[in-house]
């Protein structure tokens, strides 16, 4: 025997253990190997990549519902009734399907709550047959909309399906106006239906019930479509445009409301919930809109939901009315969002709309329950820029240079206190952080007043993030200002034109571009900046190069305009010319500051003047429409 036959039956070895087939999951996109615990505690979605994975129905239930959820039974419908046949029986692949999944077929429904708010929820299961659309899941689907009538609470429902059920034929496809009829009949309730579209949603499954709801959700990188991209491509001849049929191509082009990632999932459904239970607009009669009509000389009727007047001096136009003719007039003008600011050009003095945490909060109620339900908007980026002053009762915060000294722990401390001071008022929006960079300490409008958090991009960035974070936990959206980056300017955008072109860096810009999808609200805030090499004639609010520059890199990101009062654009154009320039570029949302002396016939103007550049077809429907749904997403993200 040799000695390492000796030394090996010496040692005390154990059995050798088996390692367990599910310890580790491969990312079907990175190909990362992923530890399956970690993957699983990830919401199935992958760490290095963000490939959102594809999960069952109590998988789902999980991650969605509040504790003390029933899944409800799954109607029994007669099965195989083609006694169809390929190389299995029907009633043998059902048998398989079933062994290998908790559920009796590919839709299972649940009655709970998402934050207290009382729905059913139907989960499609794509590892059931392919979430294939036979007579089961027609039944559970009416089923789950009966259940909701019942409890008289909204519909959800998630889908994953590779489109009907050949094994059932026609009976299958009959399912598509059995769930249509259903879906009427939820609607005829004032009950909301809400649908979220998961990776793959195809066949008769989009074409029916999937596209009916109230809103429609996409997770990120989800296949949605009718039929495939190669049946297509060969029946048109023509090469399909990149990403075709993935949820961001999709949003990008209107047919779905917005694209959430799987952790904002639930708190985004919670939101929408809320405002779709909550909106019940009262009804407008015929002689108010007539008497409206006479008073502002508006006729809006194809903008009912117009980005037009984000920033209205509130305390300017709406004592001026009685408060049911303010009503109408919102309602005809479908007021994207309004900004409070707390000084008056009429009294030069601060006592405009902000006197009080109690008067503040009394204000943005009553706005919010304007039949447009426009979002509130604020400058609270701290120090010489906040609307909200300590003076007056509401949290302190420091400017940016001064809060970016601060240890971390300190400000989180202030974010919290001013973000969720926010929320807790009925702000919904933040014209903040400033991501410009300190490229130049005498620039009057950011170094001098220590708006800028540094001149090391890393710690601008750093703090943008730090504050991205807060906001997502106090729900307040954030707009990013002021692109493309004016920190090395040398004029005063309030008083001229800015030439920025021997000052921009490619770092800075960039910067926008890395930092707006992380950012809760995805907003970016455009100045009056002139960049010659992009266009030598207007600045950046105006210019379709400088707008088409963001949107080919942030196609679901909300455009505002800096003030459109600002003198250097009053100067050479005027604020109707400037609004209709913006649109026109691919502006989604105009901000006018409250320095406009006459409102009512300013924004009268400015509203005719809008409905008769489409007319002519000086501006593009369609790119208005994609515009106005992207006001309509933030709405219902921060409702």
């Amino acid at each position: 025997m040799s000695w390492i036959d000796r030394v090996r039956k010496a040692l005390p070895f154990q059995d050798k253990r088996d390692t367990p087939d599910n310890l580790w999951t491969s990312c079907p996109s990175c190909k990362e190997m992923l530890f399956t615990k970690e993957y699983e505690e990830n919401l199935s979605v992958c760490p290095r990549c963000d490939h959102h994975g594809r999960i069952g129905a109590d998988a789902r239930f999980a991650q969605l519902l509040d504790e003390g959820f029933t899944v409800l039974e799954t109607p029994r419908v007669r099965e195989d009734p083609l006694k169809f046949k390929d190389q299995k029986k029907y009633p043998d692949r059902l048998k398989a399907a079933r062994a290998a999944n908790p559920h009796p077929d590919a839709l299972t429904n649940a009655a709970g709550a998402i934050d207290g708010h009382k729905l059913v929820l139907g989960v499609q299961d794509f590892a059931f047959m392919g979430g294939s659309m036979g007579m089961a899941v027609g039944a559970a689907f009416v089923a789950g909309v009966d259940r909701a009538i019942k409890d008289k609470c909204a519909y959800v429902i998630c889908t994953a399906a590779g489109g009907a059920r050949m094994q059932e034929g026609i009976l299958s496809l009959m399912q598509m106006p059995k769930a249509t009829v259903a879906i009427s009949r939820l609607k005829r309730a004032s009950l909301p239906y809400v649908v979220v579209l998961t990776d793959p949603t195809t066949g008769g499954v989009t074409a029916s019930y999937a596209m009916l709801g109230d809103v429609h959700i996409a997770e990120p990188g989800c296949l949605i479509g009718f039929a495939g991209q190669r049946v297509i491509q060969d029946t048109i001849r023509e090469k399909l445009p990149e990403g075709f049929q993935r949820a961001e191509y999709l949003h990008e082009h209107g047919m779905v409301d917005m694209v959430v990632h799987r952790r904002d999932l639930k708190a985004t459904l919670a939101q929408l919930l809320d405002y779709l239970e909550g909106r019940q607009p009262a009804p407008i009669t015929q002689e108010e809109l007539d008497r409206a009509k006479r008073e502002i000389a508006v006729a809006l009727d194809k903008m009912m939901e117009s980005p037009i007047g984000v920033a209205l001096g509130l305390s300017e136009i709406l004592p001026v009315l009685e408060e049911r003719e303010r009503d109408v007039i919102v309602a005809r003008f479908g007021l994207g969002g309004v900004i409070l600011f707390d000084y008056s050009v009429r009294t030069r003095q601060y006592d405009n709309n902000i006197e009080s945490p109690e008067q503040v909060r009394a204000l943005c109620t009553e706005i919010s329950r304007l039949p447009s339900s426009p979002l509130v908007f604020i400058d609270q980026e701290g120090g010489q820029v906040r609307r909200l002053k300590d003076a007056r009762g509401f949290a302190p915060l420091p400017g940016a240079k001064e809060f970016s000294r601060l240890p971390w722990r300190e400000r989180r401390t202030f974010l919290a206190a001013s973000l969720g001071e926010l929320r807790a008022l009925g702000i919904r929006f933040n014209f903040a952080p400033v991501v410009d960079v300190d490229y130049n300490p005498d620039n009057p409008n950011i170094g001098r007043i220590g708006r800028s958090y540094s001149a090391d991009i890393g710690e601008v960035e750093a703090n943008a993030l730090l504050m991205g974070e807060m906001a997502l936990q106090a729900r307040v959206g954030l707009c990013l200002k002021h692109y493309p980056g004016i920190g090395g300017a040398t004029a005063d955008s309030h008083q001229d034109f800015m030439d920025i072109s021997d000052t921009l860096r490619p770092e800075q810009e960039a910067l926008f571009w890395s930092l707006a999808p992380k950012i809760f609200g995805n907003a970016v805030l455009v100045s009056h900046a002139i960049v010659g090499s992009w266009d030598r004639d207007y600045p950046a609010t105006l210019s379709p190069v400088a707008i088409g520059r963001l949107r080919s890199r942030l196609p679901e990101t909300l455009l505002i305009t800096d003030d459109l009062q600002m003198q250097g654009l009053q100067k050479a154009l005027g604020t109707q010319a400037a609004c209709l320039r913006s649109f026109a570029a691919g502006i989604d949302m105009l901000c006018i500051g409250n320095n406009l002396l006459d409102q009512e016939r300013e924004v009268a103007g400015i509203a005719e003047a809008v409905e008769l550049a489409l007319l002519e077809n000086r501006l593009d429907p369609a790119a208005v429409g994609r515009s106005i749904a992207r006001v309509r997403a933030r709405k219902a993200l921060l409702a």
